[in-house]
């Protein structure tokens, strides 16, 4: 099989497996009543621009498959090409902002005492930020013709900037590249590290002091500070440096390199990056889903594969937090009303 071929079968299995990942976490989140809060909320959110960017390196690489494999018969002005980059341009970057939207609310939960998950005119900023922000910039990117075929320069094989076949890649496409998807997600990288890093030292300050009857510094306790169960979102930089590293490294490795991009270590890169750059919602499903051990057990529970005893299930509580409401009587599994 052409190395090529291999790598439209690796970008094919990982960005399915991550769109199945997705949906199964986004019906957990639907499910579960005690996980509809503001945080898992905000984690819904990032994982729809994911299944969308998984969705659309889908198209792009069956569209390879099928009619770009030809090399010498790739069409810089290909219509198709350009909706693709146009689609995966916005919910990257919109992924990115989910990201940093998520580390700035837990910021702000840790560190004050307002109520911000009942905060009208955040939830409308965090949308605006979301959604509307990315979009603007892959309008802006597909109106002045810079979204096409990139020639698997530092892609994969699907399509993102539209890059010269026969030359190097130069500065302006650089800073095209930058705005539209990289400089973003540099960005999430250094906020999400910085701010976690930061909370992390906060946190274990605070514990020193709960011993004094105080919390923090001497603040009230926020309504919607993070719960002990919901410390994985202090990890969430994690699916998300280890799905797209590899394409950040050979993004840079490649703007020298940019007319032999398949050369080793950068061949090792473009394989890495077919892998992990559509598997972000399958890297949130397994931080958030799979290693929670509520609901891995509402998932066995579910699946008919585990048999609970009526005592214990008559008096089992779960661990995870439901602010503003009583988990009560209700059904593990019922949505909230």
């Amino acid at each position: 099989m052409a190395e090529w071929d291999t790598l439209s079968v690796l970008t094919l299995v990982s960005c399915f497996a991550s769109v199945i990942c997705g949906v199964v976490l986004l019906a957990t989140q639907y499910k579960m009543a005690i996980l509809q809060y503001t945080l898992r909320n905000l984690l819904s959110f990032l994982t729809i621009a994911d299944i969308i960017t998984s969705t659309g390196y889908i198209a792009g690489t069956i569209h390879y498959i099928y009619v770009r494999k030809d090399r010498h018969s790739w069409n810089s002005t290909n219509v198709f090409c350009e909706a693709q980059s146009f689609v995966t341009t916005f919910s990257n970057i919109s992924s990115f902002a989910w990201t940093s939207i998520i580390v700035v609310h837990i910021y702000i939960m840790v560190k004050t005492t307002t109520d911000w998950g009942q905060n009208t005119r955040l939830k409308v900023v965090y949308h605006v930020i979301g959604w509307a922000i990315p979009a603007v910039v892959a309008v802006v990117m597909l109106v002045t013709g810079h979204l096409g075929e990139s020639y698997g320069k530092t892609t994969g094989p699907w399509c993102w900037v539209k890059l010269n076949h026969t030359s190097e890649i130069q500065s302006y496409d650089t800073m095209i590249m930058f705005l539209s998807g990289k400089a973003w997600e540099i960005l999430t990288y250094f906020l999400t590290l910085g701010v976690f890093r930061h909370l992390m030292i906060y946190r274990c300050i605070e514990k020193q002091r709960k011993g004094t009857g105080t919390h923090g510094l001497g603040q009230k306790v926020n309504p919607e500070s993070p719960r002990p169960e919901d410390e994985r979102f202090f990890y969430l930089w994690l699916p998300l440096l280890l799905c797209r590293v590899w394409g950040t490294v050979r993004f840079f490795m490649a703007i020298p390199n940019s007319k032999h991009p398949e050369t080793s270590p950068i061949e090792f890169l473009l394989y890495m990056q077919c892998i992990g750059d559509g598997s972000l919602a399958m890297g949130n499903f397994i931080l958030f889903c799979v290693l929670d051990k509520d609901i891995r057990a509402a998932y066995l529970s579910a699946c008919g594969q585990k048999s609970m005893n009526k005592d214990k299930e008559k008096h089992y509580i779960p661990t995870v937090s439901v602010p503003y409401q009583s988990i009560g009587s209700s059904s593990y599994w019922e949505p909230m009303k």
